[in-house]
């Protein structure tokens, strides 16, 4: 299970059953992120995701949002 943001993707532990940063995007810092996080998060595991390229952005904006409700 995964909670998906505009700042990035947090997983859960499947030992602590704690909630950790797994990956951020370029337009987010971590520190952003903890900053607007209601409680404590683990940050070390935290990478910053590769931006899509041409192509997956092309296939997000016609397929998955081909109205531009979320996409610009």
């Amino acid at each position: 299970m995964a909670v998906i943001t505009t700042l990035g993707v947090m997983e859960f532990d499947e030992n602590t059953k704690q909630m950790y940063l797994s990956t951020y995007y370029e337009n987010a810092s971590v520190e952003e992120i903890t900053k607007n996080t209601g409680f404590k998060l683990d940050v070390s595991r935290a990478k910053q995701e590769p931006s899509p390229t041409p192509e997956e952005l092309d296939v997000l904006r016609t397929d998955v949002d081909p109205l531009g409700l979320i996409l610009k």
